[in-house]
Formats: C-alpha cells, sequence, structure tokens
C-alpha cells in the first residue's frame, strides 16, 4: 500500500501540475538556469517541491500553476518570454522539469522546438485542477493585507550588460529625472526598479511621435487589463502623468485582475502588494480591482492597456485559470466597448505568434485601426543570454 504522504503528493498533482510555491518577483534573486531541477527556480526564487504533504496540497489550491516570473521573463521580457516549470509525473513519484514556450536559444534548437510543440498538450492535464483552485481561491479571497516593500541599493543596475553598459545608465538617469521615480527608487528592489525603468523605456519609443489620445481639459482616463500584482504601476501612472496636458495633472488609472487572490510564499496574496505599489504611486485616482474584465461596465476610457494577453489558449491554462476565460475575440469586443472613439488600445505580446494572433483577431473585428507595431527593443531588463521577441501594437478605435 502505498503511504499517505505519496497519496497526497499523486493527489496534489493531480489538482494543480506545479505544487511549486515561489516568492513575489521583487524577492527574487538572480541565477543561472542551469541550477539543478528541485532545488531553486530558473529565476533564484525559493520553491517547495512538494514533499511536506497536507501544507503542499493547500498551496496547490492557493497558488496557480503560473509561470515563475524571472527579471526577462515575466511581465515586461514578459516582466513577461517565459520559462514553464511543470510537474511530470515518474516512476519515482514526480519530478521537475523546465521547457520554454517562447524562447528558442540556438543550441539544442530542434530539441526546444519539440517542446514548444509538447507544451500546449501539457497544459490541458491542468483543465480540471485549474477550474477547482481558482474556485477556492475566489472563495477564500485571501488577504493579510498591504504588504510592506522591500529596499535594495540601486549600484550596478546594468552590470549584466558587457556592451552598452554607460549608454543604460545614461538612460536610466533621464527616465528618473524625467518621470520623478524617486519614491521608487527610495523603496524598492533592484530588480523591481529596472522593471519600472523598462515599461518607460519601451512605452515611450513604442509611442514616439505619435499623437497621444488625451484631451487638453479633462483628466486622463486610464484603464490596464490583467495586472497581476502591479508591480508596474508607478511606472505607468508616470507616464500617464507626464502626458497629461491639463494643468491639474490629473490621472485616472484602474487595474482590473481575475486572479487577484494567488497567495505568494510570504502568506501574502497579489491584492496584497497590488495596493503597496498602488499607494507608493501617491496617486488617490489609482485603483486596484479583482473581478473580470468583461464584465467591466465604466466607459469612455482615453487608452486601455493589455500588457500580455492570454490570445492562445494553452495560455490560460498555464497560468491557473479554468479554459471558459479563454476569449481573446470577447476581450478585444470588450475594450473597443469601454474606450471612446479616437481612443487607444496599446498591445504587448510576447512573441511572434501571440503577435500575429492578436493581429488576426484585431483586423478581423474590424473595431480599431493600427497605428503602429513592432519589436519591443530595449536593454533595461536582463534576459539573461535569452534572445527578445516581445512584439507591440498600438490601435485606435474608429471615431
Amino acid at each position: 500500500m502505498p503511504s499517505l504522504n505519496s497519496v497526497i503528493r499523486v493527489s496534489a498533482l493531480a489538482a494543480h501540475s506545479r505544487p511549486t510555491v515561489y516568492a513575489p518577483q521583487h524577492r527574487q534573486n538572480k541565477m543561472q538556469a542551469s541550477n539543478p531541477p528541485g532545488r531553486q527556480a530558473t529565476d533564484g526564487r525559493k520553491r517547495t517541491t512538494g514533499r511536506g504533504g497536507l501544507s503542499v496540497a493547500l498551496f496547490c489550491i492557493l497558488t496557480p500553476p503560473q509561470p515563475p516570473q524571472q527579471e526577462g521573463s515575466d511581465f515586461f521580457a514578459g516582466p513577461f518570454h517565459h520559462k514553464t516549470n511543470m510537474a511530470l509525473i515518474t516512476t519515482s513519484g514526480y519530478s521537475f522539469k523546465s521547457y520554454d514556450p517562447v524562447v528558442i536559444k540556438a543550441k539544442n534548437k530542434t530539441r526546444k522546438s519539440s517542446q514548444m510543440k509538447l507544451l500546449p498538450l501539457l497544459a490541458y492535464i491542468r483543465i480540471p485542477g485549474n477550474a477547482f483552485s481558482f474556485l477556492v481561491r475566489r472563495m477564500l479571497r485571501w488577504s493579510r493585507g498591504t504588504a510592506a516593500l522591500r529596499q535594495e541599493p540601486k549600484d550596478n543596475l546594468f552590470v549584466y550588460l558587457q556592451d552598452g553598459h554607460d549608454a543604460a545608465e545614461t538612460r536610466a538617469a533621464g527616465l528618473l529625472a524625467r518621470y520623478q521615480l524617486e519614491p521608487l527608487i527610495r523603496l524598492s528592489t533592484a530588480s523591481l526598479y529596472r522593471k519600472n525603468l523598462y515599461l518607460l523605456d519601451v512605452l515611450e519609443k513604442a509611442t514616439d511621435g505619435l499623437h497621444l489620445p488625451f484631451h487638453d481639459h479633462r483628466a486622463i482616463k486610464a484603464l490596464d487589463v490583467g495586472s497581476q500584482d502591479w508591480y508596474y504601476v508607478f511606472a505607468l501612472e508616470r507616464w500617464l502623468q507626464r502626458n497629461n496636458r491639463t494643468s491639474d495633472d490629473q490621472v485616472d488609472l484602474t487595474g482590473v485582475e481575475l486572479d487577484g487572490y494567488e497567495i505568494f510564499a510570504d502568506f501574502h496574496s497579489r491584492k496584497d502588494y497590488a495596493l503597496a505599489y498602488v499607494e507608493q504611486t501617491g496617486n488617490p485616482n489609482v485603483r486596484y480591482e479583482i473581478g473580470d474584465f468583461l464584465k467591466c461596465t465604466k466607459s469612455g476610457h482615453d487608452i486601455v492597456f493589455m500588457f500580455y494577453p492570454l490570445v492562445l489558449r494553452y495560455q490560460v491554462l498555464l497560468w491557473g485559470l479554468p479554459l471558459r476565460y479563454f476569449a481573446p475575440g470577447k476581450m478585444l469586443q470588450q475594450a473597443a466597448a469601454l474606450t471612446r472613439p479616437g481612443g487607444w488600445l496599446v498591445v504587448f505580446c510576447h512573441n511572434l505568434s501571440e503577435h500575429q494572433a492578436l493581429l488576426k483577431l484585431a483586423h478581423e473585428r474590424n473595431e480599431y485601426r493600427l497605428l503602429r507595431a513592432g519589436q519591443v527593443v530595449s536593454t533595461l531588463i536582463d534576459f539573461q543570454g535569452e534572445a527578445n521577441d516581445n512584439r507591440f501594437s498600438i490601435w485606435q478605435k474608429w471615431i
């Protein structure tokens, strides 16, 4: 007969295909991706491998199986291209193996190509577990209150750059002065600060020369879809603030996240950290809301942001969501409904395949006209030797 712990481990694996607990992204330490599986995540954050019994089963329910948010591979580089750790049942129980569904290095290209084809199929074993764990998180609504942010020195921010280090430092200094980032630099980790710099850098480059859709005598009204724990809200609010043409510098910014009760290893939820980052902006008109974007009713936004939306079916499963939330066409339709005529939709994608899927959807719906599209280029994030294939597109709702 199998032991109780063995039964618990297999049950946890069935309910949640990766029984792993990650620390929040702002506490990550840079590590090489060659660390042995099962000891540390590829981004250096400690994780539990699921051999502790009932506590693991609880974390399997509360913590969705989303990709680890390594600096160059979570949201914008995904702070999103992401490496996904998937738990696979083996003859000895289960083990952890890394798959990279987005970035293919030159070496072992054939092997990684086969992994890219396999990953979407493996994701479908998560359908029952995702539905159950998401329901439990929504019912518990876990929160410990606003999280305490951590400070790190900002010396040698770009030490990973062999070439272009001075240019990156100059660029960062210019962004710091232009967007008044002093509150952020005084209370943030080096990685978190770099990610906010990255967002400002790529937004400036993507919108350079375009006439922004903001009125001269009205506050900016913006919506961010899929905000996670919103660690980039400081940069986003400052970018909107600088591009505001009103005399009172008003920016009304709302972040919407469907799965805001994910729990990190320190027992704080996404919501707890989002509230801390919102408070750091000092803007009372910045709000973080947990809910379904498709049910939002507030319209008239000047600009809607979608940073790395889930436009491919298997991505919904990898991020721990029930499959019923895969509705990219409805998502674009809702964005158009909430945007005023002449307003913008700004979208960033992990790679070319996602970008092409988004372009096809947007052109089919014909609710926007494409203003600009291209590749995201920046050295202000450490991609740890991997290629950056992030793409952006800027759309304007028909007037």
